[in-house]
């Protein structure tokens, strides 16, 4: 069995480590004997997280963006050199059985047209070659224009499985897209399933950052990329609303905070260390705050968080961590996916408070308040995600089951 890996944007995200992690593990489960390839944009980095028997290579944006004759043409007619990396992830592809399309809500409009040609342009060229494809545990949309929805209708239409991880999404492929819903599986994120480092481990990662061993703690996990691409443009107002929210927690309750950078990208606007360090640099460097910063794991982050008395972030999978511990959540969201996954897992209890919108958070008249009431209702909360995340988890698992399934 021979499978590849996509939309693997670059571990240097501790999402997209969660969901590749998971996936590939979830897999060996089912085939010990798999070979993996990851086709993704930070191949040296991936290569040193992933075990070494999981072939990394290079993705080739300006290959697969092009329309599936455009990139017949360059196969043809390009110098090999120059299209070494495409003519790479192009033989793996027509050797794969299965392709795996990972990468959680990257089939959408909110990281451009460029992103979703290059995404579509792999499963296309899978597909043309005769090979199966999955869309895993996905959020797919909402498109801004009718030209996107025509790119990703037909792919998603000759795709041997699609399953997306939350309702909103199905209701979306089926009704506006046009897809059948026979062949849109409701499951879940397949980040649900990612364990937590061991005990041990996370110890002394704690006593690392400075965190006193049995002191009760806050885990804080503000985005420094989130004002590129959500309606809250403005950085100064956003790093004023985290200033407060930090200062919250510290003044008004006897809590430490620990603030969890889980995307560390080689694009300082999109690195969430360099957002830890200015709050922590504007209070004056607080005894009481800890940044968890450095080349920590997606399962040593969610350790961390599973330790919280409370978790608020504003990364979809930091949130998933701690909502998979059971720990009460406050979710920041920038796009429909976040308030479509909380939703299936409160499904009839309400969740006012527990999605906000970033520009709700940072224009927020009465912050102290929204931030007193979540929690205050963090014991309320927990009895719900005991009851509904090993449903979740269940969902979670039946990606696989259905994976299976195509070669059974």
């Amino acid at each position: 069995m021979k499978i590849v890996i996509t939309g693997i944007s670059g571990y240097r995200n501790r999402g997209v480590e969660a969901l590749g992690e998971t996936a590939i593990t979830e897999m060996r489960a089912l085939w010990p004997n798999a070979a993996f390839t990851v086709v993704t944009t930070d191949p040296v980095y991936d290569a040193s997280r992933n075990s070494k028997d999981v072939r990394v290579l290079r993705d080739s944006p300006g290959f697969f963006r092009q329309s599936r004759m455009r990139r017949n043409v360059l196969e043809a007619l390009a110098p090999r050199k120059r299209l070494s990396h495409a003519h790479a992830v192009l033989a793996a592809i027509r050797e794969a059985d299965l392709v795996v399309a990972s990468g959680g809500d990257v089939f959408s409009s909110e990281y451009g047209t460029g992103l979703l040609r290059r995404q579509l342009g792999l499963l296309d060229a899978a597909q043309s070659a005769g090979r199966k494809t999955a869309f895993l545990a996905h959020s797919i949309g909402p498109f801004k224009t009718d030209a996107e929805i025509a790119l990703i209708k037909p792919v998603l239409q000759a795709s041997s499985l699609i399953t997306v991880r939350e309702s909103f999404t199905r209701s979306y492929v089926v009704d506006k897209i046009g897809i059948s819903a026979e062949q849109v599986l409701l499951t879940s994120d397949v980040a649900f399933l990612l364990p937590p480092n061991e005990a041990e481990r996370a110890r002394r990662i704690a006593a690392l950052i400075g965190l006193p061993a049995g002191v009760p703690y806050v885990a804080l996990g503000p985005s420094e990329g989130i004002t590129l691409f959500s309606d809250a443009r403005d950085r100064a107002r956003h790093d004023t609303a985290w200033i407060e929210t930090v200062q919250h927690f510290l003044e008004t309750t006897d809590r430490h905070v620990v603030l969890i950078p889980h995307v560390q990208d080689a694009n300082l606007f999109n690195d969430d260390a360099q957002i830890a360090f200015r709050l922590a640099e504007r209070l004056n460097f607080p005894e009481r705050l800890h940044i968890a910063a450095g080349p920590l794991s997606a399962r040593d982050y969610k350790s961390l968080v599973a330790g919280a008395d409370f978790f608020a972030g504003e990364r979809m999978h930091a949130c998933i961590a701690a909502l998979s511990s059971i720990v009460p959540c406050l979710v920041i969201s920038y796009s429909v996916k976040a308030r479509g996954i909380v939703n299936d897992i409160l499904e009839d209890h309400a969740h006012d408070g527990v999605v906000l919108s970033v520009a709700d958070f940072v224009s927020h008249p009465d912050r102290g308040t929204l931030l007193s009431t979540a929690w205050e209702r963090r014991d309320a909360l927990r009895l719900i995600l005991a009851q509904r995340i090993p449903v979740i988890a269940k969902r979670a698992r039946s990606n696989f089951d259905a994976l299976r399934a195509l070669f059974t």
